[in-house]
């Protein structure tokens, strides 16, 4: 129930409807009623009632409460009623009707007579009503004059009874003067208990001092509100979390003290810091994540730029094998290896030392406070051991094995990234040393990473300038040796370094973004070369294959770019065939089957490339939009060797149970392609054919009875 009052007259607006009544004066009541002053601050200070405009009948306002300014966005921001007071009610006519938004839930303002047949001298109320999201235009209070003022006590006292916040006045010692009702519905605690008592008896120690001081402010600052947080101790024991603004009004005579609103944000604020954990910790191992880990580092360095005689070590962890584990064992598996090896690191590292998992089966630790570098090494030995202890996953004993880079934090400007790819790029050198050790950041690989740096800068003006170049290797019909399609593949024309192959900068555009514009650039050359190649009467059609790479198979304006290049170009997206890796489809298969089915609705091919060496089977293909499969070269290598003819021969049969064509990666001998043609293979790709060139090279490719030695076309590289 609202309760909205004048001098003359009260008015409580509830589920039945208004009600209006009377009582002497505002004034008179205030000073003989503490519920009447408790109202009277909840009119002025609280900015979640309703507005309320109150005037009389000669056309002046007398109260405003501070939502009016709030929801209405007339006047002063904040609480400038004092600024009307007196003042005509046309300042706050508006030439248009207010509307109700998001922002303004209830915005109603009207002025009129209580009753058409009352006397021109009788007060006039104007009044804040709840309005739906239609446009309201004077809203007019109308109701029955109904005297009750015999019970107008008992209506405060239902309102004061049911408000959610606590209202408490403290004198200026911070002794309590006044608590409403709802103090013990909120707390359990007893009201004639509490009055009288210094009110910081029951917060929490830790809050005492700063709420002291915040009561010493606003001594000082008579009208300010300040706003505050605190715990309570209600009657179960427990300790609350309450929000609170008080304001000295001290020297109001209505009040006499500084009145605190208060309300419970425990719920909330248990909730803010969930969604704080859960942005900054893995949801598997419930280690830090990636953000957390650089904010530790970041905080670390801070530290120990105040002692630059303890070292700061951050070691990164990739497990050796991983993919194993899910292969044999599946997801289920590899997520219970990573839990366990996640309590392995913690059970490891001191109490101010930090364990994080990074991603997928990666994961770091931050070593501070350390005396010497050999102690980094040591650890690092330390947990070599520990890991390699068998561990049970899915009812199996494993041992675990990881390659583990170690980065010390030299530099005064080191930062927390900076320190985490060091340590990333010196586990990678340990795994092409061998996997199954340690490798400490060193000059050497200094070295390497500022080449690797000057070599994106380089890559990034090859893109630009246009010194990327396209070579496209022939796909062919296994059985009519027919040209079906050709796959593009990229080359740099580098100025000094000659034509690099894409092992040479690919995996750096991958791990420094500028992919995205390396793909960019294929797609639109390869197209355009594709739709030259549409518009010629060729049988069958050439079919165009793009790598796509997986780092692009997360970058949702993917889909987008392909189908404005298609557009643009107007070839026709069936002569389109997007080549994803089967590793890349097993390391996030979820994404990359959204990723795929997206292409798929574009109308254009996909095909698995170098099939067999991710996930080894075909039981996953029928979930995911598949045309194709291109069998791994080493498969196609080993052809009449012990059991390759069965496997490759199983391969095929399943692939066309599952209606998929097969494509055979790296024929470069007469008695592989024979095999194939005996095994039904669809089509053949490998030197044997064509080497990879220019788009001319295919002019002069040599008719399907000649192609069966590796000179048959120009040998570009």
């Amino acid at each position: 129930m609202d309760v909205i009052k004048d001098a003359d007259r009260w008015v409580a607006v509830g589920p039945a409807g208004p009600t209006v009544g009377e009582f002497a004066t505002v004034r008179a009541v205030l000073e003989s009623s503490l519920l009447c002053r408790e109202l009277d601050i909840m009119f002025r200070e609280s900015p979640r009632l309703r507005s309320v405009v109150i005037g009389r009948t000669d056309g002046t306002i007398t109260l405003i409460n501070r939502t009016f300014f709030y929801q209405t966005m007339v006047g002063p921001k904040g609480f400038g009623w004092a600024l009307y007071q007196n003042k005509s009610i046309c300042v706050l006519d508006s030439p248009e009707p207010l509307r109700v938004t998001a922002d303004r839930p209830a915005v109603a303002v009207g002025w009129e007579l209580l009753d058409a047949g009352q006397s021109a001298e009788e007060d006039l109320l104007v009044s804040g009503l709840a309005g739906g999201p239609a446009t309201l235009g004077v809203a007019t209070l109308f109701a029955e004059v109904a005297h009750h003022s015999s019970n107008q006590a008992d209506r405060f006292q239902a309102l004061i009874q049911n408000l959610s916040d606590v209202v408490m006045v403290l004198d200026a010692a911070g002794f309590i003067r006044y608590l409403s009702p709802s103090f013990e519905r909120i707390t359990g605690g007893t009201i004639a208990e509490r009055i009288g008592q210094d009110a910081f008896e029951h917060m929490h120690p830790n809050d005492r001092p700063a709420l002291r001081v915040l009561l010493q402010r606003s001594l000082a600052s008579p009208g300010v509100s300040m706003s505050a947080e605190f715990q309570i101790m209600v009657a179960d024991g427990s300790w609350r979390r309450f929000e609170m603004v008080g304001t000295n009004l001290i020297e109001d005579p209505n009040i006499g003290g500084i009145v605190i609103n208060y309300r419970d944000v425990t719920e909330r604020r248990l909730l803010e810091d969930e969604l704080r954990h859960r942005t900054l910790h893995d949801s598997l191992t419930g280690l830090a994540n990636r953000t957390l880990l650089v904010e530790r580092i970041e905080h670390a360095l801070t530290r120990a730029a105040r002692s630059p005689e303890q070292l700061i070590a951050v070691l990164f962890i990739d497990l050796d094998g991983f993919k194993a584990v899910n292969d044999s064992y599946g997801h289920g598996g590899g997520d219970e290896l990573l839990v366990a090896v996640a309590a392995i690191l913690s059970s490891r590292v001191r109490a101010g030392d930090t364990v994080a998992r990074v991603g997928g089966d990666e994961f770091a630790v931050v070593l501070e406070n350390l005396d010497d570098p050999a102690e980094a090494a040591s650890f690092a030995a330390r947990l070599h051991l520990a890991l390699e202890q068998p561990t049970e996953v899915a009812g199996h004993k494993l041992m675990v094995r990881a390659s583990i880079g170690v980065a010390l934090a030299a530099e005064p400007m080191m930062t927390g990234e900076g320190l985490i790819q060091r340590a990333d790029l010196a586990m990678y050198a340990a795994k092409v040393e061998g996997k199954n050790r340690t490798v400490l950041w060193g000059a050497d690989l200094e070295h390497q990473l500022i080449a690797d740096q000057a070599m994106a800068v380089e890559l990034q003006e090859a893109v630009d300038l246009d010194q990327l170049v396209l070579h496209y290797q022939p796909v062919i019909s296994i059985s009519t040796g027919e040209l079906t399609g050709v796959e593009a593949l990229v080359r740099w024309q580098h100025p000094t370094r000659g034509l690099l192959p894409p092992d040479q900068f690919i995996p750096l555009a991958e791990r420094t973004g500028i992919i995205a514009a390396l793909t960019r650039w294929v797609l639109t050359h390869a197209c355009a070369q594709a739709r030259i190649w549409q518009d010629r009467p060729m049988v069958p059609p050439i079919v165009m294959a793009i790598n796509i790479s997986a780092v692009q198979l997360g970058r949702p304006e993917l889909n987008t770019e392909i189908a404005s290049v298609l557009d643009r170009t107007g070839l026709r997206p069936e002569l389109l065939e997007l080549e994803i890796t089967e590793t890349a489809l097993i390391s996030n298969f979820d994404a990359a089957r959204t990723a795929l089915e997206d292409f798929k609705r574009l109308g254009i091919r996909i095909a698995i490339d170098d099939f067999g060496t991710g996930y080894s089977s075909l039981s996953y293909l029928h979930q995911l939009p598949v045309d194709v499969i291109k069998i791994d070269k080493s498969f196609i290598h080993s052809l009449h060797q012990g059991n390759a003819d069965e496997l490759v021969r199983g391969l095929i049969s399943l692939a066309h149970v599952l209606k998929l064509e097969v494509t055979a990666e790296g024929v470069e001998e007469p008695h592989q392609h024979d095999a194939l043609l005996s095994m039904q293979c669809d089509r053949g790709q490998g030197y044997l054919y064509a080497r990879p060139g220019p788009a001319t090279d295919l002019d002069s490719l040599p008719p399907p009875d000649k192609r069966t030695n590796l000179t048959a076309v120009g040998t570009n590289a």
